[in-house]
């Protein structure tokens, strides 16, 4: 492992950008992104629930939290999420199906919610997926 993308300037940027508009969820959910990578935890979990308070469905910020805080802790994100119906809400389709499947034995709902997490658009690297034919652009297939 190397060091970490992303020095002072980085991260300073990123803190210009969540002052200017404090209502926008991207450069809080960048800038938990670049706390994680730094080992700052505490730090990365505070801005990721920041953009999610602003923005239920945000890809980066969920994922980021699923990676740092327990899945019991997760509930009310994940439910936000889920009602927010934007088609980038499949990271928390995701977690509830794979919940449902491993802690619950709920395999319906299991199977409801992957699917529902399979038709959204946040896929975390949609080129290396399985699916990854109907997430490239017709104008530019992808090699099979």
């Amino acid at each position: 492992g190397g060091k970490p993308k992303g020095g002072k300037e980085s991260m300073m940027q990123l803190l210009k950008a969540a002052k200017m508009d404090g209502k926008k969820a991207g450069p809080f959910a960048l800038l938990g992104y670049w706390y994680e990578s730094h080992k700052d935890v505490k730090r990365a979990i505070g801005c990721y629930s920041k953009a999610l308070m602003l923005e239920p469905h945000n890809p980066c910020a969920g994922r980021g939290l699923v990676r740092l805080v327990p899945r019991s802790q997760l509930k009310k994100a994940l439910e936000q999420a889920i009602d927010s119906t934007s088609p980038l809400n499949g990271w928390a389709w995701n977690v509830v199906g794979s919940t449902k499947a491993s802690e619950e034995a709920d395999y319906d709902m299991a199977i409801v919610a992957l699917l529902r997490a399979a038709r959204a658009r946040d896929m975390d690297k949609p080129e290396s997926d399985d699916l990854a034919f109907f997430y490239s652009s017709p104008s530019t297939p992808s090699p099979p």
